[in-house]
């Protein structure tokens, strides 16, 4: 009898922990930081180390970063990673950010893929923080598609419907099979980003724009609480986000302002890129079609 206690006794303490342990399913999540949609941004500091809001930037940036880290361990993730997608890749400083996060970061020197360096198929939710509107978006900040404080102005069309960055990160997403749960940015991305991936999408705006430059800005110390609370939201709705899904292939097209501009980023991609798909249709314009949704083409 005191053998078959033992051996009972042994199997309640270990089958219980082993049931837990097999039958919890991992939620990681994936979340990509851009510098002109973090609270409190109206500049294009990122760009510039020696700008002169550059540690303000960095510690707004931060907090909007480490609120939704803090939403990710609330909301029960097993693993958490922090993509930094600002213009240098070297923003997010580890020295600040919340330990209970991965971070990515630096820039590759080869040809890239388009976006969501990292991601795979594993990964339950992305998350885009700091996000910006598209080009030619009157009542966003700072909203640019790729080319930032240039002149550029280039604007992007696939399969004929314009887009901007958050689309190409959706479509990247997609293709691994992940949603895109959850985008902060002014009230133009967020609007934009439910046109484009649906009202169950969950989206927090911290800034309201006056002008490309100009804004009404939320309070670090507000958002950051309604940044948590949003990534909370966000995967408790994951089931009803489905990924954005993108045939292939993709016809892509590129404007630019000018001929000069167009000449120059001929020039530019031609010498770099030796295969670069890119044909001229008219003076401002390149064409091309592109057959996987991981060619970094995908921005001409």
């Amino acid at each position: 009898m005191r053998k078959y206690l033992l051996l009972l006794s042994v199997a309640l303490l270990t089958v219980p922990a082993f049931s837990q342990t097999s039958a919890k399913k991992p939620l990681k999540i994936f979340i990509a930081v851009d510098s002109e949609g973090p609270s409190g941004v109206v500049t294009y500091w990122g760009h510039d180390y020696e700008h002169g809001l550059y540690a303000e930037g960095q510690q707004l940036l931060m907090s909007d970063v480490n609120a939704a880290v803090e939403g990710c361990q609330r909301a029960g993730a097993t693993e958490i990673v922090v993509s930094d997608d600002t213009a240098k890749s070297l923003t997010i400083s580890p020295l600040t950010l919340n330990p209970a996060a991965l971070l990515i970061r630096g820039r590759a020197r080869e040809k890239r893929l388009p976006n969501l360096h990292g991601l795979d198929e594993t990964f339950s939710g992305v998350i885009l923080l700091g996000t910006h509107a598209r080009e030619g978006t009157p009542d966003g900040v700072l909203a640019h598609t790729l080319s930032g404080v240039s002149e550029e102005h280039r604007r992007y069309w696939h399969n004929g419907r314009e887009i901007g960055e958050m689309d190409v990160y959706a479509t990247v997403a997609g293709h691994y099979g992940v949603p895109v749960i959850m985008v902060t940015g002014c009230e133009a991305t967020c609007r934009q980003a439910r046109e484009l991936l649906g009202d169950q999408i969950v989206t927090v705006a911290v800034k309201k724009a006056f002008a490309q430059e100009r804004a009404v800005v939320i309070s670090p110390k507000v958002t950051a609480g309604m940044i948590t609370r949003g990534v909370q939201e966000a995967v408790a709705r994951m089931g009803k986000i489905p990924p954005y899904r993108v045939p292939v292939p993709v016809k892509v097209r590129l404007q630019f302002p000018t001929k000069e501009l167009a000449d120059r980023h001929e020039a530019n991609r031609r010498k770099r890129y030796p295969d670069w798909p890119g044909v001229r249709v008219d003076e401002r314009t390149f064409e091309a079609v592109i057959h996987s949704l991981l060619d970094p083409n995908l921005y001409l």
